[in-house]
This record gives C-alpha cells, structure tokens and sequence, in this order.
C-alpha cells in the first residue's frame, strides 16, 4: 500500500512539474511572438523572457 501512495504521490509531482514548465514555455512562446510582430508584450511568466544578443558592430 506504501508504494503505491508513493508512486501515486511521485507521478503527481512529476505532473505538476510539467504542467509548470508547460505554461512557462507557452509564456515565452507568445512573448517571442509579440515581439515579432512589433506589439511589445509583457514578459513571460515565471521569469524573465531570454533576449537575443546585440548586433555586432559593421566593418
């Protein structure tokens, strides 16, 4: 019976640990899209949203 409250308890956390990374992945896909399409948007949520780095300097 302990093992299986244990494995219920286990793919429990797994699951939420993925609906997490889900919704923080699907924030940052529609921040990326935003800023493609010149509107801005408010940063991803669950951090900061990742930014290309600046243009290097022309020869």
């Amino acid at each position: 019976m302990r093992r299986q409250r244990g494995a219920a308890e286990q793919a429990d956390f797994e699951n939420r640990r993925l609906r997490e990374q889900i919704e923080k992945l699907q924030g940052d896909i529609e921040y990326r899209f935003n800023q493609l399409e010149g509107r801005g948007g408010a940063p991803a949520p669950g951090g900061d949203p990742v930014r290309p780095p600046p243009p290097r300097p022309a020869r």
